[in-house]
């Protein structure tokens, strides 16, 4: 029973037909079939097919983009018969044919030959390989500098066969010895098929019985023919019908290694339909099987003999035959996106419908146009003829809209400047569009992105954005990738942010020398801003107020950066200072006498010696606020001065004790809530 799951179906339309269906062949005798088909880079493509004139052999034509022949039915195989060619095509057109070869005496030898991107054959045919046992089925596959692989079934006895390989440089000169591509090798391992990445990794895919058991398995190989990681299985034999459960199969490759294997799966009796698989381009899964054509198979309603074709973006169309289709059979085609989307229902692809029209080919350029080829009997008036038709795939070409959005929209601040900004990442991807799949951001990325691929994976940014927390200059760069593999150039937006104001700060305050009452004392301030710079002065002076006496503040002016900040309020606090005249007759003497009563007379003044005034001077004695004190061979502690208006002087009169020696006196100012004292101090003698 087949159980394979349908994939998604997806927004899309039908492929649309590029002018009508063409006859290939123009020897119209006989039967010409199995035709091959390979397109460049630019859509050019070749179609090559097995012709009966009398012996079989291979035939070519080749094609413009635009579906114009540029050569008539030319001949392929120059020695012995051939039949069931394969063709690769490098991007710049030039190809390769690969074919079975039979010699009069029946044997059967893989031929190829080559030709540049003018059709010209370069050089005869020549031996891919010979042995006694028959070597069918050759498959061949080209990159972009031309060399190519080609693989075919090596039938080694009557009740088993291998897959064999060779590889060949862009001159046709072979890369080492054939090797064999399978590592399972009892029972039947043949049909290969096989396509190339730009780079030159290839995957040789084929049948395989095991026991009553067929599957499908494929290879993949690098670039200089060595394996990568063991053949694994691609269908899963639960999703298929028993015991064929996938048979013949076709492969297609996008350039960049991504490829889908489509087979024909069967019950060995009536029920037979086309199933699919679509990988990475490290042979990881994609998908699960998946079931091709929208009809179901049926005893009355059967597919075989699948063909595939991928675009760049890993877009991809498979073509199948369809019984009894029209009536006597008919090749059908269906869409799928990058992501193994269907993109509509199934399409017919052959017009005309009397007779039978079967054993389709397929090829796609890298924009999702595609040629397909197919034998139509009876079409001609004879046998069988060659047939093709152009399609526009209509795959979603255009790459999704990434959008970075701005709150505030415009800088807050001055000069252009943010002063705080959020940002916001989205991405659309337009109406009939597949959907966006990824999107990417980084902010200040070492080095410039030019691609989708240059981004980091995720996008903190995405939908309803983030602050941007750091200062400076920034730059966001972001991009998205569809569904259908389209990638953006990234986009981006740069923006400035200054949150900080600048500093601001006095450089010599408080001043190193006292303020004094009545003097004209000068400081400075300097201003700096890091990220924005200034907009307002770097550096300046102010001015302090040097009356009253006491405790005063002078603010600094605001620093201005161009972002608008401005600096919070700073103020230079200070002290402004008497000055102490004295002291006085009688005293100070060199020498005082023990037990004589000394007054100690003090005056203050202005830094000009004027006095203070009679009033301001009995409130600090009142508060005293002007004390005397002493140290040395006798100890006094602090004792409030009284003034004397009349001789406008603060007076202490100070008992001396017995004890001699020296002795250091001191005046004291105090100021409010400051420690701050203005101090005189004079040493003497205390003598007997």
């Amino acid at each position: 029973m087949c159980v394979a799951s349908e994939p998604a179906l997806s927004s899309g339309s039908q492929p649309t037909g590029l002018g009508g269906e063409f006859q290939v062949n123009t020897y119209t005798q006989h039967v010409q079939d199995y035709s091959n088909v390979a397109m460049d880079g630019a859509g050019n493509f070749v179609v090559v097919w097995q012709s009966d004139k009398g012996p079989l052999e291979v035939d070519g034509r080749r094609y413009t983009a635009d579906g114009t022949a540029l050569t008539d039915q030319f001949q392929v195989n120059t020695t012995a018969i051939g039949y069931q060619p394969s063709i690769g095509m490098s991007p710049d057109g030039a190809f390769v044919v690969a074919w079975t070869g039979q010699d009069a005496s029946g044997r059967q030898d893989v031929m190829a030959r080559r030709y540049d991107a003018d059709g010209q054959p370069l050089g005869d045919d020549f031996l891919v390989y010979a042995q006694s046992a028959a070597q069918r089925e050759a498959a061949v596959a080209m990159n972009g500098d031309d060399s190519f692989v080609v693989a075919w079934t090596n039938y080694a006895s009557g009740s088993s066969s291998e897959v064999y390989a060779r590889r060949y440089n862009a001159a046709g000169t072979p890369l080492g010895d054939t090797f064999r591509v399978n590592t399972l090798t009892p029972g039947l391992q043949g049909f290969p098929a096989l396509a190339m990445d730009a780079d030159g990794r290839f995957t040789i895919t084929w049948l395989s019985q095991d026991g009553g058991q067929w599957n499908v398995y494929a290879q993949r190989y690098d670039s200089g023919g060595q394996t990568i990681g063991s053949q694994f299985q691609v269908n899963t034999p639960a999703n298929d019908y028993q015991p064929y459960a996938a048979v013949y199969p076709a492969i297609a490759m996008a350039p960049t290694g991504k490829f889908v294997i489509a087979w024909e799966t069967s019950d060995g009796n009536c029920l037979s339909g086309i199933h699919a698989r679509l990988f990475a381009a490290d042979d990881v899964p994609l998908s699960d099987d998946f079931t091709v054509p929208e009809e179901a198979p049926s005893c009355t309603t059967s597919q075989n003999s699948a063909a595939v074709g991928m675009d760049s973006r890993g877009n991809f169309v498979v073509t199948w035959n369809a019984y009894p289709g029209d009536g006597d059979g008919a090749v059908n085609g269906r869409l799928f996106d990058a992501a193994g989307n269907v993109l509509g229902g199934g399409f017919q692809v052959n017009t005309y419908t009397s007779g039978s029209q079967s054993t389709s080919a397929v090829a796609m350029n890298p924009t999702g146009k595609f040629v397909v080829t197919w034998t139509s009997v009876g079409q001609d008036g004879e046998g069988g003829g060659i047939y093709g038709q152009r399609f526009d795939g209509g795959f979603d070409s255009s790459p999704p809209v990434t959008a970075i959005t701005l709150d505030p929209p415009t800088p807050d601040g001055g000069n252009g400047w943010y002063r705080h900004v959020s940002a916001a990442v989205s991405a659309s991807d337009g109406q009939g569009g597949s959907g966006v799949e990824e999107t990417r951001c980084v902010l200040d990325p070492v080095s410039v992105p030019v691609s989708f691929d240059d981004l980091p994976e995720g996008c903190p940014y995405l939908g309803a954005g983030a602050d941007v927390p750091s200062e400076g200059q920034h730059t966001l760069y972001a991009a998205s990738e569809d569904s259908a593999g389209n990638k953006e150039t990234p986009v981006s937006s740069s923006f400035k942010i200054d949150k900080t104001p600048p500093t601001v700060n006095f450089t010599d305050c408080p001043p190193a020398s006292p303020v004094v009452l009545g003097s004209s004392v000068t400081v400075h301030w300097s201003a700096s801003d890091a990220t924005s710079g200034l907009s307002s002065a770097s550096s300046g002076t102010v001015g302090l107020a040097t009356s009253p006496a006491g405790v005063h503040s002078v603010p600094a002016p605001p620093g201005t950066d161009k972002a608008g900040n401005s600096s919070g309020s700073i103020s230079c606090t200070y002290v402004v200072q008497y000055k102490i005249l004295g002291f006085f007759s009688p005293a100070p003497s060199s020498k005082w006498k023990a037990g004589s009563n000394v007054p100690v007379k003090i005056a203050l003044a202005d830094a000009t010696g004027g006095r203070i005034s009679d009033a301001e001077a009995a409130g600090l004695a009142s508060e005293c606020r002007v004390t005397f004190r002493a140290t040395g061979a006798q100890t006094l502690a602090g004792q409030c001065m009284k003034y004397d208006a009349s001789v406008h002087q603060f007076i202490y009169s100070w008992k001396l004790g017995a004890t001699t020696g020296a002795e250091t006196i001191y005046t004291d100012v105090s100021y409010p809530s400051r420690a701050t004292k203005t101090t005189k101090s004079e040493g003497i003698t205390i003598t007997r």
